[in-house]
């Protein structure tokens, strides 16, 4: 596998428009901004948590959390990603930095770290870096919320082994624990999202996809085939 620190250097609006042109991704990212919002309120209640976004790319994430953090922190190191998210998210502080191999935010923790659509397109001695980066800058009571947006075992997975379709990347449970092991972490809370396969924009499928995703995104049993899982980790 490649390094895929240098897979989105040259990426900026082009990969923005992804999650607003394409029906299935901006319902995903609906879904996904409530779970942020949910896990947020429910582990900080009464204050306001200090937010690093890692590979923020175009400040998707850290312009939608803004309003509930005291203050943000984007780092990423495509320069053409950041160039979006400086127009996205004004109020944060972004930086273009390699956390993996030099810490440009010495002396600082933050009670929530965010990383999105990272660790399951990453190679593994990649993760393990990251992790290894982000657990010193993490408070004392910090958590850590990232997604598996390719979820090994999801039913698209199991469609497309049956179909002998192509995998590409993803990324499994073992993986998951094994992540939390380097950075000794564990799972404090997950759910999933996208049960139904993708099967292009058709708008009713998609409207299926979302009435049966509010029913069952919490399961244990049916977040397993979800497409997107979102893990709330914690020390």
């Amino acid at each position: 596998m490649s390094d895929y620190r240098s897979s989105h250097l040259d990426k900026g609006e082009d990969y923005d428009d992804i999650f607003r042109l394409r029906l299935r991704e901006s319902l995903l990212w609906k879904a996904e901004k409530q779970v942020l919002a949910d896990f947020l309120a429910s582990h900080f209640q009464s204050s306001r948590p200090s937010h690093l976004d890692f590979a923020c790319g175009t400040g998707r994430v850290l312009a939608y959390l803004t309003p509930f953090v005291s203050r943000s922190v984007g780092v990423d190191v495509s320069a053409a990603m950041l160039e979006v998210a400086r127009r996205r998210a004004p109020e944060a502080r972004i930086l273009q930095t390699d956390l993996t191999r030099k810490n440009s935010l010495t002396n600082e923790r933050f009670d929530v770290i965010t990383a999105f659509r990272f660790f399951p397109n990453a190679q593994p001695s990649l993760r393990k870096e990251a992790i290894e980066a982000l657990v010193p800058l993490l408070s004392d009571h910090g958590v850590i919320i990232f997604n598996n947006h390719l979820n090994d075992r999801s039913t698209t997975r199991r469609l497309q082994r049956l179909a002998r379709r192509p995998l590409g990347h993803a990324m499994s449970r073992d993986e998951i624990d094994q992540l939390c092991a380097w950075g000794g972490l564990q799972v404090q809370a997950s759910v999933g999202l996208g049960i139904l396969p993708d099967f292009g924009d058709s708008k009713a499928w998609n409207r299926a996809f979302v009435r049966l995703d509010r029913h069952v995104y919490k399961n244990p049993f049916m977040r397993e085939l979800c497409e997107n899982q979102i893990f709330l980790l914690t020390r």
